[in-house]
């Protein structure tokens, strides 16, 4: 855990603005999003058009709220890259499958549950910011009403932590990454202690990025 905080605005950023060479430019970025939908149906094709009614059947049923500094706006970009099917009386995703954009089925090598397929560049992973303050010289949780959730590119995950083990024994790297990718800004001013987690499963992170 980690109590130091970092300025308000970073270096290059400030750099950048104050330069008069610089004009403005407007990045639409392409990110990936997962959605995940509760459905009843009775099998995996159903299931992926009932999903699909409830996410787009009324306009995209998912509010995506700019929140770090210069994102101006973010919606659905009309593009699904493909579906990955739970059946909730299946613990151990036994029956789990993944599937095309058209809902056809994909074929994997082994028996990983992992999402459709995305190059490692593009593939990202989400990270929960546990907030906590001193109090008799224990960390203790508090609750905020800020997200607590951001992402990061699975690229950097792995290049800092090639190994599950590597994640659990590094607390300072892992704490550093409060930092990195989509943070809001008062996760990385944040005074106190803190711990940062992993909100993916750890099969899809480790034992999928060989195949990525």
């Amino acid at each position: 855990m980690s109590e130091n905080a970092p300025s308000s605005i970073p270096p290059a950023i400030a750099k950048v603005s104050a330069d008069p060479a610089c004009s403005k430019h407007f990045v639409h970025v392409y990110a990936v999003v997962r959605v995940k939908v509760e459905v009843d149906a009775t099998n995996h094709r159903a299931a992926m058009t009932a999903a699909d009614e409830r996410l787009f059947g009324n306009g995209f049923a998912v509010s995506l709220n700019p929140r770090g500094i210069g994102v101006i706006e973010a919606g659905y970009a009309e593009e699904v890259v493909g579906y990955l099917v739970d059946e909730a009386d299946d613990p151990d995703y036994e029956k789990t499958r993944s599937y095309s954009p058209d809902h056809e089925p994909q074929i994997l090598d082994d028996g990983h549950r992992r999402p459709p397929f995305v190059s490692l560049e593009d593939r990202r992973v989400t990270l929960t910011f546990v907030p906590q303050i001193w109090r008799h010289d224990q960390a203790i949780e508090v609750d905020v009403s800020e997200p607590k959730d951001w992402t990061v590119a699975l690229s950097l995950l792995l290049e800092r932590f090639p190994t599950e083990a590597e994640w659990d024994a590094n607390a300072q790297i892992r704490d550093d990454l409060r930092h990195e990718g989509d943070a809001p800004q008062w996760i990385r001013d944040w005074p106190g202690p803190f711990e940062v987690r992993l909100d993916d499963d750890v099969a899809d992170v480790w034992s999928g990025s060989d195949e990525l």
